[in-house]
C-alpha cells in the first residue's frame, strides 16, 4: 500500500521537484544562503504536504480509516516483526 501511495504522489509532484531544483541551484549560484536555506525549506515543506495529501486522497479512496489502518499495522507488526 506504501509502495502505491508513494508512486501516486510522485505522479501528483510532477514538476514541482525540478522548480524547486531550478530555484535552490539559482540562490546557490549568487551564494546567497539565506535564500538558498528558505528555498530549500520551502521545497521541503511543499513535497511534504503534497505527499501527505496524496496519502490522504488514497486512503479516503479505499475507504481505510486511520484506526483501521493503525490496527492493520499492529497485526502486521506481531506476525512479522521484520515488516
Amino acid at each position: 500500500m506504501f509502495k502505491y501511495c508513494g508512486d501516486f504522489s510522485n505522479f501528483r509532484q510532477g514538476d514541482l521537484k525540478q522548480e524547486s531544483q531550478n530555484n535552490r541551484i539559482n540562490h546557490f549560484e549568487k551564494k546567497s544562503w539565506k535564500e538558498y536555506f528558505k528555498a530549500l525549506t520551502d521545497s521541503a515543506d511543499a513535497e511534504k504536504k503534497l505527499y501527505d495529501a496524496s496519502f490522504n486522497m488514497m486512503f479516503d479512496k479505499l475507504n481505510v480509516t486511520q484506526a483501521n489502518f493503525e490496527r492493520s499495522q499492529e497485526a502486521l507488526m506481531q506476525n512479522d516483526p521484520q515488516a
